[in-house]
């Protein structure tokens, strides 16, 4: 062995590392000799001329082939894990997606909607003032969409509560004339009572006087006398009874005027009703649960009764 070099072959035990050796002249091993050299796998190794051997960096290497092919095995099989994982994972969300929802979808290609329509119109005329809703948007029943100018409409139910209160008063007032007016009656017949029992008391004493007249018991004068109190006692049975007629009578003129003043504040009455009922609708509201679509109204839009608006 010539003492400055030697060639020493390291081979891979691994697939795939023994190819092919390619030839290599070299001046140091003499003339004509050939140093054959594997392509892939060759490690050279020199030695000093004291014959001591220097070991490669790769032989070092070499040793750690075994530890990097357990790490890589690891990595991969964290790699497959995670993807075994994903894969449960979406596959159960699609799972849980299908039995929660998609299996209750039907598809066709000849399907039919059938909807019902509602057109909302206004009663009222006036200019939209307020406006709630848009394309497509959700309602539900009593849900104010738009609302129309109201102030004139609130004018005229304010001036209908003041004609109902003002007819009320009125009809009180009468109410009370016809209870002042029945104690008139009252107070009346009362009298009547009185006049008629003294007319009788008259009536009983001037016949008692014409029989102690005849036999001369009591004096002509006497007699006058008591003749004169039973007229008076008749006349005031008579003008008690007119002033119970008089009384009577204005009674019924009261009880006729309540009725009349009753009657204008049933009118009164009906007509604030009305005008509440007109201030209400100045709210469109929606008449059923749906959805807007052909909406026409517009903000400052002036809608007159029957207009169809959405």
């Amino acid at each position: 062995m010539p003492p400055h070099a030697v060639c020493k072959e390291y081979r891979r035990h691994a697939p795939g590392l023994d190819e092919p050796a390619e030839a290599h002249s070299d001046p140091s091993f003499g003339s004509g000799k050939t140093l054959t050299v594997p392509t892939t796998a060759l490690e050279v190794s020199a030695f000093h001329s004291d014959g001591a051997e220097k070991v490669p960096s790769t032989a070092r290497r070499s040793r750690n082939v075994p530890d990097q092919r357990k790490g890589t095995r690891r990595s991969r099989m964290t790699i497959i894990a995670l993807v075994a994982i994903l894969a449960a994972g979406a596959a159960t969300h699609v799972a849980w997606r299908w039995w929660s929802a998609t299996r209750f979808i039907e598809t066709t290609n000849d399907a039919q909607v059938q909807a019902d329509i509602t057109v909302v119109s206004s009663r009222l005329q006036g200019y939209v003032t307020r406006l709630y809703v848009t394309d497509n948007q959700r309602v539900r029943v009593g849900d104010v969409m738009a609302t129309v100018d109201s102030r004139e409409l609130a004018e005229r139910a304010q001036q209908a509560h003041e004609r109902v209160q003002a007819q009320r008063a009125v009809l009180a007032g009468i109410s009370n004339r016809i209870a002042r007016q029945r104690a008139a009656v009252d107070e009346a017949v009362a009298a009547l009572d009185a006049a008629a029992a003294a007319r009788q008391q008259s009536m009983q004493d001037f016949a008692r006087y014409q029989a102690l007249a005849r036999g001369d018991v009591v004096s002509r004068q006497r007699l006058d006398a008591a003749e004169a109190d039973a007229r008076r006692t008749a006349a005031d049975v008579q003008r008690a009874q007119a002033r119970i007629s008089g009384e009577k009578s204005e009674l019924a003129a009261l009880e006729t005027e309540r009725a009349r003043n009753g009657a204008l504040l049933n009118d009164a009455e009906a007509a604030l009703e009305i005008a509440r009922i007109d201030l209400a609708d100045t709210e469109i509201r929606a008449p059923v649960d749906g959805v807007i679509g052909n909406r026409v109204i517009r903000m400052g839009q002036f809608l007159r009764p029957g207009m169809e608006l959405l």
